[in-house]
């Protein structure tokens, strides 16, 4: 495809010149926080972000939400249009997820298109089994059984 990568993360941080040369960077909500945080700085380089895709974006209700809240918000504000693709196999509230993305920049109240896929979009089935244990008064002996 002929697309030149660049990953940024806390192990890798490459020049600048190599980060706005990328058609693609890989990086962290927590390093993409560090670079934007002062945006104005390298408003060059974030002018350049045309779609931003979150990954697992369920990790907005743990430890790590907030700094990936701030990231995305921040990208909202932006004066450049961004697409935005957010990404999980289990986020439970899509909507609410989708209404904060906003369609896009000249719509941001109206909610972002959200694409649902059930089971039958695997290309293997998943097989469910639910197995009883029966308990006892001491949880490590469950804990030991349960691994035997």
């Amino acid at each position: 495809m002929g697309l030149k990568l660049v990953e940024l993360t806390g192990d890798n941080t490459p020049d600048t010149h190599t980060i706005r040369d990328a058609d693609i960077i890989i990086t962290t909500p927590e390093k993409w926080d560090s670079v934007t945080r002062k945006w104005r700085d390298n408003s060059r380089l974030v002018q350049l972000i045309k779609l931003f895709l979150v990954d697992e974006v369920h990790i907005l209700k743990d430890s790590r939400g907030a700094t990936l809240e701030a990231v995305v918000s921040r990208m909202k504000s932006v004066e450049t249009p961004i697409r935005f693709v957010a990404l999980s196999a289990t986020v439970p509230n899509s909507n609410d997820i989708a209404s904060w993305l906003g369609r896009d920049s000249a719509s941001p109240n109206v909610p972002a298109q959200r694409e649902v896929f059930d089971e039958s979009f695997r290309p293997v089935k998943l097989e469910k089994h639910v197995y009883g244990f029966q308990g006892g008064s001491n949880d490590f002996q469950f804990d030991v059984k349960l691994r035997n």
